[in-house]
């Protein structure tokens, strides 16, 4: 109790304009147990993919879709992501050729940490 009331004292001088400090029997930091273990978690990433694809002598069409979905080592700290792609080729005449690709991405980010 005395350690404690020498630093309670100690702050008191260096920060004044805290009234905080100005209490001797104000808030004395403790360790918690665990409190290391109840924060962080085993992290995880996820990734799924699909292709398809097929062509002939007219041309060719591709679709690819992934989904990607990893749980951060801290709560509430999350990523998902589906990207679909869509793309083909097409042989108008011998000498005219004519490509198409179409991409989207969903992301959703989920973060504990907030500014402000």
């Amino acid at each position: 109790m005395v350690k404690h009331l020498l630093i309670l004292l100690e702050w008191r001088a260096k920060f004044p304009e805290f009234p905080e400090f100005a209490q001797a029997s104000g808030y004395i930091p403790k360790a918690y147990p665990n409190n290391v273990k109840d924060m962080f978690r085993k992290g995880t990433s996820s990734n799924t993919s699909l292709s398809l694809g097929g062509s002939s002598e007219f041309g060719n069409l591709n679709f690819a879709y992934s989904h990607l979905d990893e749980k951060g080592y801290i709560e509430h700290n999350n990523v998902q992501r589906d990207n679909f792609s869509l793309g083909g080729n097409a042989n108008l005449t011998r000498k005219l050729k004519m490509s198409s690709t179409f991409n989207y991405v969903r992301s959703y980010f989920e973060s504990s940490i907030r500014s402000g």
